[in-house]
């Protein structure tokens, strides 16, 4: 008798640890994809109107906050009244928190230097599309703020819109 019970326990004791041991494994699991989900890059929203003949590039809004930590991706819709070969840039003048222009050899002082370029895409003539703006993580920029104009060459014409990056 006392062995028929020892087996019992036994046997539910193994039962219960590969319980506990998948359902650890799926624990884990979804916490790694959920966080891996939001850990490499923050997304802006795109903009809610589409870009028009009277309003060629649509922004998702005037004023747009980006992370200091992580990669941040912005869309823009652009309008073609010409079409062609469309050449979108992106220039940024900065200030960091104390209001002056960044230290050279930083992440700001890089953005503020270097146009962000998106790849050129040809258009047809009344066509819309949306562009996505990569801006990479600002280090150590914390509290600083940056103008940024969103040019679109569209033909012979270049058209222009100012965006201003919060960062925290």
């Amino acid at each position: 008798m006392k062995k028929k019970g020892s087996l019992s326990l036994s046997i539910n004791a193994i039962v219960v640890l590969i319980l506990a041991v998948a359902m650890l494994g799926l624990g884990l699991g979804f916490t790694k994809t959920m966080f891996s989900k939001f850990g490499s890059q923050f997304k802006i929203d795109a903009p809610s109107n589409p870009a028009t003949l009277e309003d060629p590039i649509s922004l998702p809004e005037n004023t747009v906050t980006i992370s200091s930590v992580k990669e941040t991706r912005m869309d823009v819709n652009f309008y073609s009244n010409n079409g062609g070969n469309i050449a979108p840039t992106m220039s940024c003048a900065c200030v960091n928190s104390a209001g002056a222009a960044p230290t050279s050899g930083t992440a700001l002082a890089a953005l503020a230097t270097n146009p962000t370029y998106f790849i050129s895409e040809i258009l047809n003539p009344g066509e819309q599309k949306g562009f996505t703006i990569i801006i990479p993580p600002q280090t150590g920029a914390s509290g600083s703020s940056c103008l940024c104009t969103v040019s679109f060459t569209d033909g012979s014409a270049k058209k222009s819109k100012q965006i201003t990056l919060n960062i925290q």
